[in-house]
Formats: C-alpha cells, sequence, structure tokens
C-alpha cells in the first residue's frame, strides 16, 4: 500500500542517516541520542548488543538472517561500522566492538551447550521410552486411550480420518510415508506395536474402524474430478506462458513502466483518512496516463515461431 511504501521509505532513510553519522563519530550511544527524537525511541532501545556470532547462528531480535550475516561479513577492525541491513521491524546497523579469531574450543566455552544437549536427548529417549510403553500395554484399538491415560497423556480421536492428510490438531498436524502405512496395513480394532517418530513427536494409532473407498461414487465424480484438474493444469501451464512473454518482451524493451505517472499518482493520492471515493485524479493527468496506455496497445505482439 501507499501508507507501507512512505512508511518503508522513511524508515530506510532514517537508518542511512544513521549509519553514515555512526561511521563519523563511530559513538554508538552518542549517535542514537541524536537521533532517537526521530525514530520515535528512546537511545537505550536504538542500541542492542550481540554475542560473538558465528555463519548460522540465531542473533535475538534479528533470527537467521543471511543478509545479516552478509552485511558483518566485511567488518574486520573494531569500531568498524556496517551498511544499514534490512531486518524484523526496521533495519540494523552493525558495528564490531569485539573480535574472537577462530580457534579450537575448549570445555568452558560449550558446557552450557553441551549440558542443553545432554537434557534434550535425555527428554527425547524418556519421551520414546514411554511411547513403547503405551504401544506394548496398549491390547487393541479401544485400550490405547487408558494406555496413555495410565502415564499421564490423552488419546485424540481422529473421526474420517483419510490417507494423505494431516493427523493431529492445530500446528502439531502432521504425517509421513511410515505413518500412512502403518494406518493402511491396520485391521480394524489393531494398534500399531511400535511408536513412529515425526520430527519431535511420537505417534502409535489405533484403528476403530475402517471403510473402503466406494468406486460407485467415485465413478460419479470421476469426470468432475478429472475436470476440475485438467482446468488447473491449463491455468498453470498459461500463467508460465505469460510469465514466459512477459520476461521475452521486458527482455526486448516492448514494456516499459512509466515512473513518473507512478510518482505523480503517489503525489496525488488523497490522504489515508479519505475515502476512495473523495479521491480525484487531475484531468491532465488522466489524459497522459490515457495516452501511455495507448502507446502501451501499440507494441507489437511477440513473434511466433513456424
Amino acid at each position: 500500500s501507499l501508507r507501507n511504501r512512505r512508511g518503508y521509505g522513511a524508515a530506510a532513510e532514517l537508518a542511512q542517516k544513521v549509519a553514515d553519522r555512526l561511521k563519523e563519530t563511530k559513538d554508538v550511544q552518542a549517535t542514537a541520542q541524536e537521533f532517537a527524537a526521530q525514530a520515535n525511541m528512546l537511545a537505550s532501545e536504538m542500541v542492542r548488543e550481540t554475542g560473538f556470532v558465528k555463519p548460522g547462528d540465531t542473533v535475538e531480535n534479528i533470527g537467521n538472517s543471511p543478509q545479516f550475516e552478509e552485511g558483518i561479513a566485511g567488518l574486520e577492525n573494531i569500531s568498524d561500522v556496517g551498511e544499514k541491513i534490512p531486518v524484523q521491524n526496521g533495519f540494523a546497523i552493525p558495528m564490531l566492538v569485539e573480535k574472537s579469531e577462530p580457534r579450537d574450543a575448549v570445555f568452558e566455552d560449550v558446557k552450557a551447550q553441551v549440558a542443553e544437549t545432554i537434557k534434550i536427548e535425555q527428554a527425547r529417549a524418556r519421551v520414546g521410552d514411554i511411547a513403547n510403553q503405551i504401544a506394548a500395554s496398549a491390547g487393541g484399538a479401544g485400550s490405547l486411550a487408558a494406555a496413555a491415560a495410565s502415564k499421564g497423556l490423552k488419546a485424540q480421536d481422529e473421526k474420517a480420518f483419510i490417507l494423505g492428510s494431516p493427523l493431529g490438531t492445530g500446528s502439531s498436524a502432521t504425517t509421513s510415508e511410515a505413518l500412512e502405512d502403518a494406518i493402511y496395513n491396520l485391521k480394524a480394532g489393531e494398534v500399531t506395536k511400535t511408536p513412529i517418530m515425526i520430527g519431535d513427536n511420537w505417534y502409535i494409532v489405533g484403528v476403530n474402524s475402517r471403510e473402503d473407498a466406494n468406486m460407485e461414487e467415485f465413478a460419479k465424480e470421476r469426470d468432475g474430478l478429472f475436470e476440475r484438474k485438467l482446468t488447473e493444469k491449463r491455468g498453470q501451464v498459461f500463467n508460465d506462458y505469460l510469465v514466459s512473454v512477459r520476461r521475452e518482451m521486458e527482455a526486448r524493451g516492448d514494456i516499459k513502466i512509466y515512473q513518473d505517472a507512478l510518482a505523480k499518482l503517489d503525489e496525488v493520492a488523497a490522504p489515508d483518512t479519505q475515502t476512495p471515493q473523495n479521491q480525484q485524479i487531475p484531468p491532465e493527468l488522466q489524459q497522459q496516463i490515457q495516452q501511455q496506455m495507448e502507446q502501451q496497445q501499440q507494441v507489437p505482439p511477440p513473434s511466433q515461431g513456424n
């Protein structure tokens, strides 16, 4: 939208001013204080310090950003300042304050990471043991809920499950080839005796009842299903064709975007508080746009091969 473009442009312009000023002063606090009012922030909110960062790290308030990694890669000397980098909720301007040369890690450096890794592995092993115990104690689909409850867990029912659809609820719903194969091979009343792991989760599935596909109903719907998929495929091919033709026309210079007309449209756009019905385009601009559209319509079509 126009508002978003203007907001991003203003933020980028301010970030460039801050970057230029910081390169001059090398004083983070003084620069933040100078521009805090313009940024509508406190100086303390503008300055954030990271720990040592290496490629692939997740940086607080930034995340895992290839753009950020590329932006700090060229900082070699203490107090080097990089260019503004688009990040979550704004821009980052990196400045090197300390550098640690690559070396072999000692235990003290990685002690916390090792401890956390051990905790995670132990927790996963414990969950796997519980899953195996539930699967072993469940005599069938009907007793699966009781087996889960004995371990403080609750079994979930999935009504009218269809192979290929995710199993579970919310964002944790998922599926896999191993899970679908296990469900397909189960008979009514049976339960998987071997838990199936997908990601960090274990699945134990029981089938209360199953209903094979109704081939008579499929025969009735077959033509409609075929036509819908054919229409979808035609649309994809046509879209690919349009993209290809547009690229060819742009390469030949047959398509031109009139930036001056777009700029004038932005200039005459009404304030955000007005409704579209109240917005007016000057007659002279309407005439210019009409002339440009007529010129575009006169562009020769792309040549076709024999």
